[in-house]
């Protein structure tokens, strides 16, 4: 039953192909731009093409550097916008409660303390149950921290409305308004969402020549740098983070283009930051800045050989904490997905969670008794005097347990890895254990959520504590000891046990701390922790995409079981006939029944190879189809029309209305299906004569297309409602596209301009040399080539080359779920 599940979910997302589909197509488009550069005739005209086509390569590479620099800046300026908005919402909750709370009171049970906490509730109350309800009403999607939602994308699973403006939008207010709620989340995740959001909305805008996917795939892996880049200050960081968490595939030249959008990430915020302290003309006060910062640059932090030992443990008690917090996480996941489903109820659950943190924190210091608790406020720390929370202790001094759970979170934290700052080890187990509590009930809930900051706080109290009871065991024999080293150790262990990151996290923590002596304990503890956690469960992403959203996602290595089941036993079985394209001989009828009959993207295309039998050619996409058909239908208009002035109109105004209901109907990550002129005039080479019969060439059809597209005046001139007059049958791009997308069948209308007896030519719209499985190969073989190349789905055949199915990823999902269930 579970497995059954599972694999109905699978079916629920798409998957898009980042293959290059070289069909005539696809070498058309290739040498369009050449063509025209061909004036002349004679070797002279040869070198002119060179030139053009060189000058126009070399525009385009800028285009894309332009791109990922403007992905760069956005997201640096959105970051600096979320940084701003938390603070004002925050410093606006604890000025309220600064207002009602007396300098004078001294007991928790006080009216005006009291009175204060349901001011502090109430506005906790608020700003989530705002954010719940944008989330829950306007996009769904844009809970949670965002991160498996971009690797599921650059795995190749297109997601609706992940990468929507409005799904971005969404994040970030939501964010804003949860931070400043004091829910244990951070803004690291959705920063990495926020980040490919703008990367797919501006690599989308007026670019034709990158709405291929695999060039869109490249920008969302260069937003998911920028957004950690600007969350940590970290732009080395950030790529390394999208080269081993976030990209699937990885190539160089895409290095170079995260390099630079990271770097114009990190580089924006940090230039948004001096402006706001007015600093941004003094060179001694720029810096690398992120929304969170250890505050450790003017701090020496040295180690012994003797503390290695100690560090590989402490990576260990990570690995199994976070093991245990995955765990956990997930199966409260799973049962929210069953019992808290509705919108109604997410708002109703994340009210009740920020209700419950901000009760306990603003009542857990009150546990413990003034004397042992309240501490003179250091004159000498590198931490800012607003950071320290009096409570109910006098002027002068500070509460550890309000401090370090009433403050936000980047406070205390910098609190916990300063050692000059005496903290008590009792109120160290007491926020250790409530934060990793809450931690685990909040993240998946209903709202923008981040996992890092909880994370790195949680793992550096618990680090403090280790370091406090060293201090006092070793007394003053050891003079350099450091207990705000363990914290950071501790921090880098707890992220590594969750998310199980090594290389990144390493590099991001050098970054955010400024201090380069502590890499390697903290590539020690990393590799410690994620060993360990691996031994248990996976990462706490991966399990949220696997396990939680049942979404096809393909992982760095195919299941070990895999090398003992052929591509046989996992295909779907194709029979002759049915389900696939023949390469000769196809009508606009049998195409318009093989879109309504089948689901599939593509289609295999079949060509006799004698004796008959059929072989497979190559493979054809629905997109393809359906974009043959708009063309004939335009095309076949155009020539009915009256007068050569209306052809030209008329030819422009149909290709102008199929981009427009192309893209309204196709809401999706994939890129848009508008058809550019040169690819209009090759479809439409394609159409064979009225009378049904097909050349060889199909030239008659394109000198007579030719001929309407040159014949006629200039119709800028004509006023659109004019233009609209002469479509009487406008309605039936509507039917074609609900025939594709199998909302009509072909018997239940009649097409009066198009005859569902014409041949229509695929073989120059397919893809001739896509990759074929054989039937004996294994699954890891299958699974290897679906990864390396982004495939959609894969055609199988025989050793003669006879069609004998296809695999998809969900058919590939589907196996590893039901073996693992039996």
């Amino acid at each position: 039953m579970a497995a059954a599940a599972a694999s109905n979910n699978n079916n629920t997302y798409e998957a898009f192909d980042l293959d290059t589909e070289e069909s005539h197509l696809y070498f058309f488009a290739l040498f369009h731009v050449a063509r025209s550069a061909l004036v002349t005739s004679g070797a002279e005209s040869n070198q002119i093409a060179w030139m053009v086509h060189r000058h126009r390569s070399v525009a385009r590479k800028m285009k894309m550097w332009l791109v990922f620099i403007a992905v760069g800046v956005c997201t640096g300026i959105v970051a600096f916008a979320l940084a701003t908005a938390v603070e004002m919402l925050t410093g606006f909750k604890f000025w309220l409660h600064s207002i009602i709370v007396k300098p004078t009171t001294e007991h928790p049970l006080d009216a005006d303390f009291v009175a204060a906490y349901f001011a502090h509730l109430a506005t906790c109350i608020l700003y989530a149950g705002i954010a719940a309800t944008l989330t829950a009403f306007v996009s769904p999607i844009a809970a949670g921290s965002g991160i498996p939602e971009v690797k599921s994308y650059l795995n190749g699973c297109a997601i609706p409305r992940v990468l929507d403006l409005i799904t971005g939008a969404v994040k970030m207010v939501g964010l804003a308004l949860s931070v400043s709620a004091g829910l244990a989340i951070g803004k690291e995740g959705p920063l990495v969402h926020t980040g490919a959001v703008l990367a797919n909305v501006i690599g989308s805008l007026k670019f034709r020549s990158f709405k291929h996917q695999a060039q869109l795939s490249n920008f969302v892996s260069g937003g998911a740098a920028a957004g950690v880049a600007a969350a940590f200050g970290a732009p080395l960081g950030g790529v390394l983070f999208s080269l081993e968490e976030a990209s699937t595939r990885f190539s160089l030249e895409g290095l170079w283009y995260n390099f630079a959008c990271a770097m114009m990430s990190a580089l924006t915020l940090t230039l948004c930051f001096a402006l706001r302290s007015g600093h941004v003309f003094d060179i001694n006060n720029i810096g690398g800045s992120g929304l969170i910062s250890f505050g450790l640059s003017n701090q020496s932090m040295v180690f012994t050989i003797w503390e290695i030992p100690i560090f590989a443990i402490i990576g260990a008690l990570g690995g199994v904490l976070g093991a245990v917090f995955n765990s956990i996480n997930v199966r409260l996941a799973k049962w929210r997905r069953l019992h808290v489903s509705g919108p109604r109820r997410r708002v109703v659950e994340v009210i009740a969670i920020a209700a419950l943190t901000s009760t306990i924190g603003y009542w857990a210091p009150s546990v413990y008794s003034r004397a042992s608790h309240c501490q003179s406020v250091p004159k000498h720390a590198h931490v800012d005097v607003s950071y320290f929370r009096r409570y109910t202790c006098p002027q002068g001094e500070f509460n550890d347990v309000a401090t370090l759970i009433f403050s936000p979170m980047e406070q205390s934290l910098k609190v916990l890895l300063h050692a000059e700052i005496s903290l008590s080890t009792s109120a160290l187990v007491l926020v250790t254990i409530v934060t990793y509590v809450e931690a685990v009930i909040t993240f998946g809930i209903g709202i923008p959520a981040g996992l890092f900051v909880p994370l790195i706080f949680l793992g550096a109290s618990g680090g403090r504590i280790i370091g406090e009871f060293l201090r006092a065991s070793l007394g003053g024999s050891v003079t350099s000891f450091n207990p705000g080293s363990y914290a950071l150790i501790g921090a880098a262990s707890m992220l590594g046990g969750v998310t199980r990151m090594t290389v990144s996290l390493s590099v991001i923590i050098a970054e955010t701390t400024g201090n380069i002596t502590w890499v390697l304990p903290i590539m020690i503890v990393l590799l410690v922790s994620k060993w360990v956690g691996d031994a248990f469960n996976e990462s706490i992403y991966e399990a949220h995409v696997v396990d939680v959203k049942n979404i096809p996602f393909l992982g760095p290595h195919a299941p070990s079981h895999f090398a003992f089941i052929d591509a046989r036993t996992v295909m779907h079985k194709l029979e002759h006939g049915i389900d696939v394209a023949h390469l000769h001989g196809e009508t606009v009828g049998s195409i318009l029944q093989l879109l309504r009959r089948s689901s599939h993207n593509g289609f295999p295309v079949l060509a006799d190879c004698g004796g008959g039998e059929f072989c497979v050619e190559g493979h054809v996409t629905r997109d393809a189809l359906t974009r043959l058909l708009h063309a004939m239908l335009a095309s076949q208009r155009a020539v009915e029309a009256d007068t050569p002035t209306q052809q030209r109109s008329l030819l422009k105004t149909t290709r102008s209305l199929t981009r427009r209901r192309f893209e309204k109907r196709k809401r999706t990550t994939t890129p848009s299906s508008s058809i550019p002129p040169e690819e209009e005039e090759f479809y439409r080479s394609l159409l064979p004569p009225e009378d049904g019969n097909a050349t060889d060439g199909g030239n008659n059809h394109h000198h007579r297309a030719n001929d309407v597209e040159e014949c006629g005046g200039d119709p800028r001139g004509e006023e659109e409602d004019t233009l609209m007059s002469l479509i009487d049958g406008v309605e039936a791009e509507d039917i074609l596209l609900e025939m594709a997308e199998g909302k009509l069948s072909a018997h239940d209308v009649k097409l009066d301009r198009l005859d569902a007896r014409r041949t229509v030519r695929i073989d120059q719209i397919f893809h001739s040399c896509p990759i074929i499985a054989r039937e004996h190969w294994p699954m890891t073989r299958v699974y290897t080539c679906f990864r390396l190349f982004g495939l959609r789905q894969l055609t199988v055949c025989d050793c003669r080359g006879r069609l004998r199915g296809v695999i998809t990823r969900h058919e590939i999902t589907n196996a590893q779920s039901m073996i693992m269930h039996a």
